[in-house]
């Protein structure tokens, strides 16, 4: 009889420390994806405390600048300066073909003098992740004391990765 009772406490001791187990691990599993939550949310409220008109508008004027106004020294500065502005299909459209990126032929480029000139940025929210700038610029090409002036207007979608404001998307249009 003491074996059986013996027996019964011993089973006993095994279902329970099987279920506290389990619990316990339940619990770990709990924990860890409130964690991951937690760091998930920092990020969002960190971009959506730099989610600002400053920072989104410098953004977007640094890319136009940096496209319209390439390095004719060092073609693949510029192409590295505009993938590190990028990700996305912006990232996506100048690494796939060079006909975005200023630099396709440095020897068309001799000669050629290129600047940008922001004239108007306008910030708009999208998210706490996500803004939209549209950016209003005169493209000044010079070659042989010849300038040519057109007059831009991008629309330039930008994304919060990594710590740092990124153009997403960006369309350029001429206006006449």
């Amino acid at each position: 009889m003491i074996n059986a009772v013996i027996a019964l406490v011993v089973i006993g001791l095994v279902i329970t420390s099987l279920l506290y187990h389990d619990m316990y691990q339940q619990e770990q599993e709990k924990t860890l994806k409130s964690e991951r939550e937690v760091v998930r949310l920092q990020k969002v409220v960190e971009a959506n405390e730099r989610n600002t008109p400053q920072e989104l508008n410098e953004t977007a004027n640094k890319f136009i600048e940096t496209m319209f106004a390439p390095d004719q020294n060092n073609p693949n500065t510029t192409k590295k300066a505009l993938l590190s502005l990028t990700t996305g299909e912006a990232q996506r459209r100048l690494t796939e073909t060079d006909k975005d990126v200023l630099t396709e032929d440095t020897n068309d480029l001799e000669g050629f003098k290129s600047k940008a000139v922001i004239n108007e940025s306008v910030y708009n929210w999208i998210g706490s992740r996500d803004g939209k700038v549209i950016v209003n610029f005169e493209h000044w090409l010079t070659k042989g004391g010849s300038t040519d002036k057109t007059v831009n207007e991008a629309t330039i979608k930008i994304h919060y990765v990594d710590g740092k404001w990124k153009v997403s998307e960006y369309k350029i249009n001429p206006l006449l």
